[in-house]
């Protein structure tokens, strides 16, 4: 088998395995302003649903938007435009909850307007105003740039 055979067999199956192309239900669409604070599941661990991650800039010019529910569905929406959604595991939920919740207690500043190139990463959780993911977030950083990723390449 050739390498790009086995890339591309590894692919599909990994695709087919995360729910792209459907199968289940449809994601939701991301609750917006007063939508979010009476969202479905909105009541969880300190009103964290739902948790909407978002990138913008860097050299390639993102513009990613992550909205996960309670229930762990996730929109998802690039500068492409909107991308098939997923379902997180309920143990990556957990995790993304505790990581936001640790981010909010000490957000970071958003970099210079100076640097051409500059990438922003916030999260906001609920009815909550975004707030921006530092650099120096440590593992709580690590996963929600986890989610992100995975949730906008591969799904999740």
């Amino acid at each position: 088998m050739t390498p790009r055979l086995a890339v591309l067999l590894v692919s599909s199956v990994l695709l087919t395995a995360c729910g792209a192309g459907g199968g289940g239900p449809a994601p939701e669409e991301p609750a917006t302003g007063s939508d979010a604070a009476s969202s479905s599941g909105s009541t969880g661990p300190a009103g964290a649903f739902p948790v909407v991650i978002e990138r913008r800039g860097g050299i390639a010019g993102f513009a990613d938007r992550v909205s996960v529910a309670a229930d762990g569905t996730a929109s998802v929406t690039t500068k492409r435009g909107a991308q098939p959604g997923c379902r997180l595991e309920a143990t990556a939920v957990t995790a993304l909850t505790a990581a936001v919740t640790a981010i909010t207690a000490s957000p970071g500043t958003p970099p210079p307007s100076s640097v051409s190139d500059a990438m922003t990463v916030t999260v906001r959780r609920g009815a909550e105003p975004p707030v921006v993911v530092p650099d120096e977030a440590g593992e709580p950083g690590a996963v929600v740039t986890q989610v992100l990723t995975r949730a906008t390449s591969a799904g999740c």
